[in-house]
């Protein structure tokens, strides 16, 4: 259960937001979209754990949620 997020640089693969733990997939998508909790800084963590590369929300053209793990 994750979210999807295409880049302007690379709109052809989607990157991957895992869902915090105890969070629902459309709780995840409120807190990204009205910028809240993790995503209160402006830079969105792409991928999981410690291995989190972070970029812009200027940098985004499309979010959208993916049920599969």
């Amino acid at each position: 259960m994750h979210l999807e997020v295409i880049l302007a640089t690379n709109p052809q693969m989607a990157m991957k937001v895992t869902a915090q733990a105890g969070h629902s997939l459309d709780e995840e998508l409120e807190q990204f979209l009205h910028q809240r909790g993790r995503y209160a800084t402006g830079w969105v963590p792409i991928g999981e754990g410690t291995s989190d590369v972070f970029v812009r929300y200027d940098q985004i053209i499309e979010v959208r949620k993916n049920l599969s793990p």
